[in-house]
């Protein structure tokens, strides 16, 4: 008799593999947001969606997996801790990986319910931004940064969408790099909650969906 351990196969291997130094060259905006809804949506499921709630704690490109879809699976719970209803929780041994480790953490070994939000925001903002615009972050005001990496993803929208279509899904692009720089805030009680993020998210979702609906209803039937 053996004990056997199966898993759903992921084959288009980790979101490591997707972020580049320009992100415009790699996947469309549609793909890429659906990558960053669904890691909220798998961060909200840890943390209300089971009896006992679980920090993660390595969040990172490395442990999110994708499938033939695209649909993001997160991965590698080695570090995970039960939260229970505890907010704040102090290491003795290290967690996490540097530069996805709130600094709260990083300072006191202090482990809190923000901490896998911080992780969250750099992903999204690696994401978005690519390795090399991310990596000069610390040194851009943070509406500067966000900006850039605005009139980056609406220059290469341009050359698919309408300029109706343009506009809304601008504005969805904003609200995500914006969601990344507060999920990143030093102070972490000022850090968004997931449920807000996902909610913000559906807001820009139904906006696009109230366009899509306006343009379907005037397009012309034949007979």
């Amino acid at each position: 008799m053996h004990t056997t351990l199966c898993f759903e196969f992921v084959c288009n291997g980790s979101l490591a593999d997707y972020i580049s130094d320009d992100p415009c060259l790699g996947l469309n905006w549609q793909i890429l947001y659906k990558i960053i809804k669904g890691i909220c949506q798998g961060l909200e499921y840890l943390r209300h969606g089971l009896e006992v709630p679980v920090w993660h704690l390595d969040l990172k490109p490395a442990n999110i997996l994708l499938d033939k879809d695209m649909i993001p699976k997160l991965a590698d719970f080695g570090l995970s801790k039960l939260l229970g209803d505890e907010n704040t929780r102090k290491s003795i041994s290290p967690v996490g990986t540097c530069g996805y480790s709130p600094p709260e953490y990083v300072k006191e070994g202090l482990m809190t319910k923000e901490f896998d939000i911080f992780g969250l925001g750099v992903i999204i903002a690696k994401l978005m931004a690519g390795r090399k615009r991310y990596s000069k972050i610390d040194d851009m005001k943070e509406k500067m940064f966000i900006k850039r990496v605005h009139g980056s993803w609406r220059k290469k929208m341009r050359e698919t969408l309408s300029p109706k279509q343009l506009e809304v899904y601008c504005e969805q692009v904003k609200i995500c790099i914006q969601i990344a720089m507060e999920c990143m805030k030093p102070d972490r009680q000022e850090r968004p909650t997931i449920q807000s993020i996902i909610s913000r998210l559906e807001q820009t979702e139904i906006l696009i969906g109230n366009l899509e609906l306006k343009t379907e209803q005037v397009r012309p039937h034949l007979r």
